[in-house]
């Protein structure tokens, strides 16, 4: 079990994104977005003033983007 007092403290550099995306994704020569039905993985997108700045993670399903989305959520800066 976890001790509160030890708990890693938030990262200073970390990336204040405005939103996030889960987009589906297939991989030729760069990555193209694509309908679930045609994904080859998924990534979250980070927004930051409503321009995509980049993808987070390449994850096997959206369930699994959706997921660690959650996390991502929590510390995103108010708009």
């Amino acid at each position: 079990m976890s001790d509160s007092n030890n708990l890693p403290a938030p990262l200073s550099g970390a990336i204040p994104f405005d939103n996030f995306e889960i987009q589906g994704v297939i991989c030729r020569r760069w990555s193209i977005p694509v309908d679930d039905t045609d994904a080859e993985y998924w990534t979250i997108i980070g927004y930051i003033s409503g321009k995509q700045i980049c993808g987070i993670g390449r994850f096997a399903s959206r369930a699994e983007a959706e997921h660690v989305s959650k996390g991502l959520y929590r510390h995103r800066r108010s708009a």
